[in-house]
C-alpha cells in the first residue's frame, strides 16, 4: 500500500481533457492566483481548476475560468456559454469560443 501511494498522488495532480478533447491544445493559465488548465479544440474550451478551494472561496471561480480561457486560447468566449456536468460545479466547465477577432 505504501507503495501505490506516491503514484496515486502523481496521478492526482495531472489534468486531463474529456474524451472529445482528445488532442485538443493544452494550456496553463495562472488567473486571481487559481490555477488552471485549458484544453482548446475548434470553438470550444474545456477549463480544469487545479487545487483545493473551500465553498466559500468558489463564488469567484466561473468569472476566473472563462478570463483564464480567454487569456489561454486568445478567443473570446461566448457570454452565457458555460456548461459543467454537475450544476455548480467549478472544477471542470466547458465554454464556447469566438475566434474570429
Amino acid at each position: 500500500m505504501r507503495r501505490l501511494l506516491p503514484l496515486v498522488l502523481l496521478l492526482s495532480a495531472c489534468a486531463s481533457g474529456s474524451p472529445d478533447m482528445l488532442g485538443a491544445a493544452r494550456h496553463e493559465v495562472r488567473v486571481d492566483g487559481l490555477d488552471f488548465v485549458v484544453f482548446a479544440k475548434g470553438s470550444e474550451a474545456e477549463t480544469v481548476r487545479m487545487g483545493y478551494l473551500t465553498r466559500p472561496q468558489r463564488a469567484r471561480v466561473p468569472a476566473a475560468m472563462a478570463r483564464a480561457t480567454a487569456l489561454a486560447t486568445g478567443c473570446r468566449v461566448i457570454p452565457g456559454s458555460m456548461t459543467t456536468r454537475i450544476p455548480g460545479d467549478t472544477g471542470v466547465a466547458r465554454f464556447d469560443l469566438d475566434c474570429s477577432i
